[in-house]
């Protein structure tokens, strides 16, 4: 069994979130199963992909940032070339954008906000702004598993993967992107960071926050 996991970069990097996903299809492949991570433009890490269960990574060169048109129509290739019955994708912005478009295209029933690996047959998801949960089964042939970030911890091994650039064209970007500004500085983003310092109505004014940055950044810690 193949499945094929679609990896956001940013800068050339794959975030956190990209790992837990290709840890996630992994366990769903099976030792023996292939798992074929997919991501494209310039990204200076693919080979280490391998490290969460990536047997091979292929890059689409022609695209050159998230374009959900040029995106689904290269996971649906991949898919096709590959015969894989499961897309994995990360549950964040990006994957909101493409999560229904690459399960439209491939006539693929699709979970959102996966939280668990499937227990027979059965994802666990969140509801209700996570006050509660539920149980999603999929009854077409192929689905599209949208993974919730930090549901799982990934393992990483010494393994490395093959690289393959895909040259194809997958037609005319429909998106520009003009200007790329980042939050919090130096601060990993809060889906990824390990330690959070956080504070509210205590600190009075706003005029008082810049002792929970000082705080942050000696602990190494982003701010909440």
């Amino acid at each position: 069994m193949a499945v094929v996991v679609l990896v956001e970069n940013t800068g050339g990097s794959v975030a956190k979130n990209g790992f837990e996903a290709i840890f996630y299809a992994r366990q769903i492949a099976g030792d023996s199963g292939d798992v074929i991570a997919l991501t494209y433009g310039n990204v200076s890490d693919a080979a280490q992909l391998g490290a969460y269960g990536a047997s091979k990574v292929v890059v689409a060169d022609n695209i050159a940032s998230l374009d959900p048109q040029q995106v689904t129509k290269f996971v649906a290739a991949q898919v096709d070339a590959s015969g894989a019955d499961t897309v994995v994708v990360s549950y964040d912005p990006a994957g909101h954008m493409v999560a229904g478009r690459i399960s439209a295209r491939l006539k693929a029933g699709l979970v959102s906000g996966a939280t668990a690996l499937p227990e027979n047959g059965a994802i666990k998801k969140n509801v209700f702004s996570g006050k509660a949960y539920a149980l999603e089964s999929v009854k077409t042939d192929k689905k599209v598993v949208a993974l919730l970030p930090n549901s799982l911890k990934p393992v990483k091994s010494d393994a490395t993967a093959e690289v393959v650039n895909d040259g194809a064209d997958y037609g005319a970007a429909g998106v520009t992107v003009k200007e790329v500004k980042t939050a919090g500085g130096d601060m990993a983003p809060l889906p990824e960071a390990e330690l959070v310092v956080s504070a509210g109505r205590g600190l009075k004014g706003p005029e008082n926050w810049g002792m929970i940055e000082d705080l942050a950044k000696e602990l190494g810690a982003t701010t909440a």
